[in-house]
């Protein structure tokens, strides 16, 4: 899933969160803890897996998280009146927008997650 949001300098930036594995997938780039890019070869991709599986194995719920600075037609994008809105809601076009992403954390989630639904009837 990713939003595209408005940064402090103006500019806007799809920051995307999911599966692992997809983003992995997806990602052209690793941010390195200095902040530095980096391009994803395969031994790299292969150890962010290796650490998904290890995270994984401990029972955290893992997800990853990843951006995209470069939004082509969305770089000036400021809401359902742009031009190109309709393409963020098909579905069939995500994976041509969440492309060539910079890949930035594995994050682990410990605990339980509930959903808590309350039913309402109405009385007349």
């Amino acid at each position: 899933m990713g939003v595209i949001v408005r940064e402090p300098n103006g500019r806007n930036r799809l920051l995307v969160k999911g599966a692992v594995e997809s983003l992995v997938e997806r990602s052209s780039h690793v941010q390195l803890a200095d902040g530095s890019l980096v391009p994803i070869d395969e031994p790299c991709r292969q150890l962010l897996l290796l650490r998904l599986m290890e995270m994984s194995s401990k029972g955290l719920r893992c997800l990853g998280l990843a951006y995209k600075d470069d939004l082509g037609e969305f770089s000036d994008y400021y809401g359902e009146n742009h031009p190109a809105h309709k393409k963020l809601l098909d579905p069939g076009c995500y994976s041509s927008i969440e492309s060539d992403l910079v890949f930035v954390a594995v994050v682990g989630l410990q605990g339980e997650f509930i959903l808590h639904c309350s039913w309402f009837t109405s009385v007349s």
